[in-house]
């Protein structure tokens, strides 16, 4: 029991120290860390998965509705696109507030595999609730049946 505790505790910390070193040495940039400091961000590529939506659709770009603020435009290949898509971009951000797409790609069928993701969570959920017993502050074994026979 001792060393399973000891396990758990290196664990813990080796997670948080490659959290911290992810953090400062190689950080995320966001597309709203972008939109908050222009200059700093000037060229710098971006990803955004967080449910950016396309836009209105132009000839030489489109337009992306996402989380962090007003709609942005993309200079970018729109051949396949259609307004109301889900879109995963990565892009160069410009401090003129726009974007060069450098991978775009449609997300078909975004909704419809999230709600088909919930079925292995409700199962799971449903096996955790058969065999164990939850009570305030503890969680406990449920005692199997005797086997007939």
């Amino acid at each position: 029991m001792k060393n399973q505790w000891i396990t758990i505790a290196f664990l813990t910390f080796l997670l948080f120290g490659l959290c911290v070193y992810g953090r400062y040495f190689h950080p995320w940039i966001s597309l709203s860390d972008c939109l908050n400091d222009p200059e700093k961000y000037d060229g710098q590529v971006v990803s955004s998965f967080d449910e950016p939506v396309i836009g209105k659709i132009h000839a030489d770009g489109f337009e992306l509705i996402h989380k962090a603020g007003p709609p942005l435009y993309v200079y970018a290949d729109t051949s396949g696109l259609k307004t109301g898509e889900f879109v995963a971009l990565t892009a160069r951000f410009h401090k003129e507030g726009h974007l060069t797409a450098i991978r775009a790609a449609v997300a078909y069928r975004r909704r419809e595999k999230m709600a088909v993701s919930v079925i292995p969570v409700i199962f799971v959920g449903i096996l955790f609730f058969r065999h164990f017993r939850i009570r305030v502050f503890q969680i406990e074994l449920k005692e199997s049946s005797p086997s007939r026979g």
